[in-house]
């Protein structure tokens, strides 16, 4: 096999708590221990893979923003490089669909599909452990894109517990605004104390369960201060479902147990003069990656 195509899903942080922070050792500045839930969601960039037999590591992004070395694909490769010292290298072309500074996971979710798209392509035959302990080092939130399941997350979000949840749907809504993360975790008003809520158990987030009532995003607060636009957005939504923002912004989801119920909001919603200017998207809760089941991937 000498070439791939393969999603790279997008992720909600259906709950987000921060339990202490910040933290230095071992990591880099300005990480904090949190609790969340990663849901996986039907959205998704599409990358494209290329084996090549020189060492380099050609990547192609309509629209990109940084500088190719800088760019977490290029980085997951390099550093998939290096620990196993492969000689072959990699043409790699990504269709954006998920906003940057969503809060989605996009950049994330991408480089761990370049990690598990590359394994395949070079017959590195590593596991998932070493493949997420890889990412890791590339950003928290690149091994639950690594062992590609919704999941429970601990530590810095790296500590995580597969978890089925229902079949929930989402109506996905940024702002133009984006927030930078590292603005929200070093502002001073972000709780930092938040007591764990699920410490044995995975949380279960059926709409009418109590999930939703006992939990929040901590950083949601702190967002509605630095991007104003984000508190519009989900005083908009709130009258009529359960809405909050993702990660650190900037997208807010609202929550339905049916598509036609998702469908019908968001369709009213997009013809709304104040959400005019966002991107709005519908999307459905998943449990397993596509990547994973492209490539049969068992994480049991």
């Amino acid at each position: 096999m000498t070439e791939l195509t393969l999603p790279a899903p997008a992720k909600l942080n259906l709950f987000l708590h921060i339990t202490s922070g910040p933290i230095c050792q071992g990591h880099k500045p300005g990480y904090h221990h949190l609790e969340t839930l990663f849901q996986l969601i039907s959205l998704s960039d599409v990358l494209r893979f290329r084996r090549s037999r020189s060492r380099a590591i050609g990547l192609h992004c309509p629209g990109l923003n940084t500088p190719a070395a800088d760019n977490l694909v290029t980085r997951a490769a390099h550093a998939l490089q290096a620990h196993t010292h492969c000689t072959y290298g990699a043409d790699i072309t990504v269709n954006n669909c998920l906003p940057a500074g969503g809060g989605l996971g996009g950049g994330s979710s991408d480089a761990a599909t370049t990690l598990l798209a590359l394994n395949v392509l070079w017959d590195l035959r590593l596991n998932l452990d070493t493949l997420a302990d890889i990412g890791r080092t590339l950003g928290a939130d690149v091994p639950v894109f690594i062992r590609g399941h919704t999941a429970h997350a601990t530590g810095i979000g790296d500590k995580l517990t597969p978890c089925q949840q229902p079949p929930l749907w989402f109506v996905l809504v940024k702002p133009r605004a984006s927030i930078a993360t590292a603005d929200v975790f070093r502002h001073p008003a972000l709780p930092r104390q938040t007591p764990p809520f699920f410490s044995d158990v995975p949380p279960f987030c059926a709409p009418t369960s109590t999930f939703w009532r006992d939990t929040r995003n901590d950083c949601e607060a702190v967002a509605r201060q630095l991007c104003p636009e984000i508190g519009a957005i989900l005083d908009h939504l709130t009258p009529h479902a359960t809405a909050r923002l993702t990660g650190t912004g900037s997208t807010c989801f609202a929550v339905f147990e049916t598509q036609s119920a998702a469908q019908n909001a968001m369709t009213i919603w997009r013809a709304q003069p104040e959400l005019d200017s966002c991107w709005i998207q519908l999307a459905h809760g998943i449990n397993r990656s596509p990547v994973h089941a492209a490539l049969d991937i068992n994480i049991d």
